[in-house]
């Protein structure tokens, strides 16, 4: 038999009741989770509104991992932050929140966690890309052959749903 503290919790909103019968007893749990963010809750917020991106400066190429949020949202954004370390920055963006992390040295953190809880949906695509691009930065010291940058790059546009749609369109 289980000890009665070995209880497996599901995803529920606190507070919850849990039972233990081997006691007869019924507790009320209440959580503060908007300290700490469930690294399954991080993949899933990015595979629907994150980005793996990149932007260009003449011959430098910029990595960012961004996600944006409504202002009402503002807390989840400071809560991802924190789940990363403290890495990255929100910036004020209209009525939105925009939490970007663009340091090579950073990203390779970023590139860590989706290692370790990898993404299921399009978006997997994408960050398996973007994850090379990061990975080459860093093996270069953030001066990668640009050649093979700029291959990289264009293996992004075309796999992000975005980048797609410019294509088609001719932009």
């Amino acid at each position: 038999m289980k000890p009665p503290w070995l209880l497996r919790m599901f995803h529920v909103e606190p507070p919850f009741i849990v039972w233990t019968p081997s006691l007869q007893v019924c507790m009320i749990v209440s959580m503060d989770t908007s300290s700490s963010l469930s690294p399954w809750y991080v993949t899933g917020l990015m595979e629907g509104e994150g980005a793996f991106t990149y932007g260009r400066n003449g011959s430098r190429v910029a990595l960012y991992f961004g996600i944006k949020l409504t202002e009402a949202n503002r807390s989840i954004l400071e809560s991802l932050r924190e789940f990363f370390g403290g890495i990255g920055k929100i910036y004020p963006v209209r009525a939105s929140g925009y939490f970007r992390v663009c340091r090579i040295e950073e990203l390779r953190r970023i590139v860590d966690h989706f290692d370790r809880y990898p993404l299921r949906g399009a978006k997997r695509g994408s960050f398996l890309v973007w994850r090379e691009m990061v990975l080459l930065k860093l093996a270069s010291f953030g001066d990668p052959p640009w050649d093979l940058l700029d291959c990289l790059a264009r293996k992004l546009s075309a796999a992000s749903p975005r980048g797609r749609a410019l294509e088609r369109t001719g932009r």
